[in-house]
């Protein structure tokens, strides 16, 4: 008769127990007093930039009358309450709206909160699009404030300001393929690969040759990109203003 062995039950036990994998909860749906204060400090702060926003936009038609002689562009309410999704979890926001009372379209877009943001990783991928939020909107007043305790990273955004912000003047379906650099490193993978199991074996002109033929049956499993409709616009010349197509009456009504 063959008695148990303590020993190996109770490595066993140990075992099981170090690879029971151990759940965390995410972040949106972590709760607590501290949370819930947080993201309504968060979303207090989001909503009075925006109104900020708004009261500078308003500014620039302060000037258009009706023939009444009152306000051109005024007020008009909120749109639907949507969530930008943060480090700290979901938070609701509401974007301002505004009306023309002379007949001219007028849409107030946030540069802060762009239609197309629904979501940031992390709640410090937050802090650059708040930084930006300035330069893309020609505000350097908030950037210049700072140039005497920050100068370097103040010369950095003046500096490379124009071909930072170039995308804006493209389709914005056309953002996500312009601000990576996706396209060069998975163009080039796979003749990367063969190529340095290659080399020095072949002389340049076969290196390069077998280089082209490569690309030719990489492209075949390449992805169209997004917006590749508005490619016929772009390469016509017409005129994209923070991504959309100016003069487009769809767009204004949106």
């Amino acid at each position: 008769m063959r008695l148990p062995n303590h020993n190996n039950s109770a490595k066993g036990a140990r075992r099981t127990e170090e690879n029971t994998p151990i759940e965390f909860e995410k972040p949106g749906t972590i709760s607590g007093p501290l949370t819930e204060l947080l993201r309504m400090g968060a979303r207090k702060l989001i909503e009075a930039a925006i109104q900020a926003e708004r009261t500078e936009f308003l500014h620039q038609f302060e000037s258009r009358k009706t023939s009444e002689g009152k306000r051109g562009v005024i007020r008009n309410g909120y749109q639907t309450e949507r969530e930008i999704l943060t480090g700290i979890g979901a938070v609701s926001v509401r974007i301002p709206k505004v009306r023309s009372r002379t007949g001219e379209p007028v849409t107030f877009r946030s540069a802060l909160v762009p239609p197309y943001v629904r979501k940031t990783k992390s709640l410090e991928a937050a802090l650059p699009w708040l930084c930006l939020k300035g330069i893309s909107t020609r505000e350097m007043q908030g950037a210049l404030s700072v140039e005497a305790k920050y100068p370097k990273a103040t010369e950095c955004f003046l500096k490379d300001r124009e071909p930072l912000l170039a995308f804006y003047d493209f389709p914005a379906e056309h953002w996500i393929h312009i601000r990576t650099t996706n396209p060069i490193e998975s163009t080039f993978a796979t003749i990367r690969h063969r190529t340095d199991q290659a080399r020095g074996c072949f002389p340049k002109e076969t290196i390069l040759t077998m280089m082209f033929k490569l690309g030719l049956c990489a492209e075949k499993r390449w992805r169209k990109i997004k917006g590749f409709n508005t490619l016929v616009l772009v390469l016509e010349g017409k005129t994209f203003k923070d991504g959309v197509l100016e003069g487009d009456s769809r767009q204004d009504a949106a």
